[in-house]
């Protein structure tokens, strides 16, 4: 999502430090360093959707404590952004790819079809912007001096939010699709007043969900038929009083008090213990 966002080389990408992210500004951006360029000679700064953003935020939590692909370090002993390598990051396109079914490759050379560099054409293709801002935020040699990109980056990131960030936001659904997403809850809890927004969590986790307004129309109609069959228990488990704040932590609830001792708590299944 970062390449498909910023319009990022793989290798430029690889080079970054977590201090070249300014996730805080508006649009949220990305100091490219000049030695990270492919000619090694001029910096820019590229942009990020919102959506890229809150994805490098949950990669970010996630890695803390982790360690690196390969087991020769961990996340927190490096200041570098993705700490992999472009034969890694291009594997992993690769499995996404086949598990996605979208893994078609060319008839003569036996490539994918899509590979690390469609994200810079998808970009070119989409971002909206004019011929010199584009090959400018891409970093083409020869623009970024005709382009306001690095003399008023915050000009720059103007229109990148007002032309850009629609066009490169691809999981968020957005007007009717959402008024009708919620209208579904809504007729289905006003037919079973049994429906909690524990049971609403555990039916977008069965369907592989995170928000109700993520993931295609099919996706959503598969979080319904899960939530209207009301299917879903939580889990239950009697634990001691010693124990109760370790389950807790994990997101358990107490449903009641046993005794001094004892207690049941209850999961629905969003998470992992």
């Amino acid at each position: 999502m970062f390449l498909l966002s910023s319009g990022c080389r793989i290798g430029e990408t690889l080079e970054l430090k977590l201090s070249d992210l300014d996730l805080d500004a508006d649009p949220p951006r990305c100091h490219i360093r000049a030695r990270y360029t492919k000619g090694g000679k001029s910096e820019r700064t590229v942009f990020l959707t919102q959506e890229s953003k809150h994805a490098l935020l949950n990669y970010l939590e996630w890695r803390k404590g982790r360690t690196v692909r390969g087991g020769r370090t961990t996340y927190d002993a490096t200041d570098r952004l993705f700490p992999i390598t472009a034969s890694s990051a291009r594997e992993t396109l690769n499995v996404a790819l086949e598990k996605a079914r979208l893994d078609d490759r060319d008839e003569d050379t036996n490539r994918y079809k899509i590979h690390i560099h469609s994200c810079r054409k998808y970009f070119r293709s989409n971002c909206s912007l004019d011929e010199s801002l584009t090959n400018s935020i891409m970093g083409h040699m020869g623009y970024l001096d005709k382009s306001y990109l690095r003399q008023d980056p915050d000009r720059a990131g103007k229109e990148f939010k007002r032309l850009s960030e629609q066009n490169l936001t691809f999981l968020a659904v957005t007007g009717m699709e959402q008024v009708r997403r919620q209208a579904v809850i809504d007729s289905l809890r006003a037919a079973n007043s049994d429906i909690t927004n524990e049971k609403i969590s555990a039916a977008l986790s069965a369907a592989g969900l995170n928000d109700i307004n993520e993931g295609t129309p099919d996706k959503f109609s598969e979080f319904a038929r899960i939530l209207g069959q009301s299917q879903i228990k939580p889990e239950q488990k009697i634990v001691s009083i010693d124990e109760l704040q370790k389950y807790m932590d994990k997101g358990w609830a107490i449903k009641m008090p046993l005794n001094h001792e004892k207690a049941l708590v209850e999961r629905y299944p969003t998470t992992k213990a």
